[in-house]
């Protein structure tokens, strides 16, 4: 059975622009034990200005104990003559669990295009990053607990979304290996509203 749903705050483009949900609908994913295949199908729609400026596509598929992630997001955006055209696409792979394996991130941009894909295994996460035909290779430490696509929203279906409802995670942002805590309002953080939104 297959979900699809709105409304997912995603943290690459809600601060350009106004994410909205292309369709909803209300079936239940059971966190510790989603089924089988293709579970969640999200597509959501970029506006900026009012206009559309493209379109964010995510899905969340489980193979055994494996969980991938995927979105793909599309943005073009013109100024004057110029239009400038961003395509971007990461996946993660992880346990049922929420245990980080892999991760790959692709964005083009104008002529160039960067690649970023990631093992995460005894702790650590080596990173592989190429762009302009030039590759760097990087080994760091994995922080306990961060955690990636699969991992965040199994965490929103148990806590559930509510005004006000305040919670701490830690997100690993693959494409650039930077790790951020999420804090509740009052504690240091920004406090993300439902509808994307940050105060």
């Amino acid at each position: 059975m297959v979900r699809r749903r709105g409304g997912l705050v995603l943290a690459l483009m809600t601060v350009m622009v106004g994410v909205l949900p292309a369709r909803v609908t209300a079936e239940a994913i059971d966190p510790d034990n989603p089924p089988q295949g293709l579970f969640s199908d999200e597509w959501l729609a970029i506006r900026l200005a009012g206009q559309q400026a493209g379109y964010v596509h995510t899905t969340l598929s489980r193979d055994g104990d494996r969980i991938t992630s995927r979105s793909v997001t599309v943005v073009s955006l013109s100024r004057g003559a110029a239009e400038i055209r961003i395509d971007a696409m990461e996946s993660s792979t992880e346990t049922v669990s929420g245990q980080p394996i892999s991760f790959e991130s692709v964005q083009k941009m104008s002529a160039t295009t960067t690649t970023v894909r990631g093992q995460v295994r005894d702790g650590r996460v080596y990173i592989e990053k190429s762009q302009l035909g030039m590759t760097q290779k990087m080994e760091l430490a994995y922080p306990p607990g961060a955690l990636m696509g699969w991992g965040l929203f199994a965490e929103q279906l148990r806590r559930g979304l509510a005004e006000g409802r305040p919670a701490e995670v830690r997100v690993d942002d693959d494409a650039g290996c930077v790790y951020h805590p999420h804090r509740p309002r009052g504690e240091g953080g920004g406090g993300a509203r439902l509808d994307g939104s940050y105060e």
